[in-house]
């Protein structure tokens, strides 16, 4: 997925990014404008320390765009992940708590994997 998105900014000629392949807590960059997530969230252990760390590297008036699965929709792994899935509700509570606001969600396009998996989009400002 990664290569993918370099390839596509590549093409593109964009210059103005940095990918991170990894925990948030290796992030040693300047505040960001806009962070995407997409399929990561259900497997960090401890949601409000990483959604506060978030918010401490995005810019004031910044965004924060997660792609996630609903709650329940998560258990094609075949190994014990820390959520399967998210009630994106309760997230965006939890994202409130954490100091982002104008928080909203919506359904997303299914995730294929044999099966078709619910996906939500979540976005929030910093």
């Amino acid at each position: 997925m990664i290569n993918s998105v370099k390839n596509t900014l590549k093409s593109k000629n964009k210059k103005n990014y940095e990918l991170l392949n990894g925990s948030i807590q290796d992030y040693k960059g300047e505040p960001v404008d806009l962070v995407i997530s997409s399929l990561a969230f259900h497997h960090v252990d401890n949601l409000e320390e990483t959604i506060k760390l978030f918010k401490k590297f995005i810019k004031k008036g910044g965004k924060i765009i997660i792609a996630d699965l609903y709650l329940g929709e998560a258990g094609f792994h075949g190994f014990k992940i820390p959520h399967e899935g998210f009630d994106p509700e309760k997230l965006k509570k939890i994202f409130e708590k954490c100091g982002f606001k104008n928080v909203t969600h919506e359904r997303f396009a299914d995730y294929v994997l044999g099966k078709h998996y619910k996906q939500f989009i979540l976005v929030a400002e910093s």
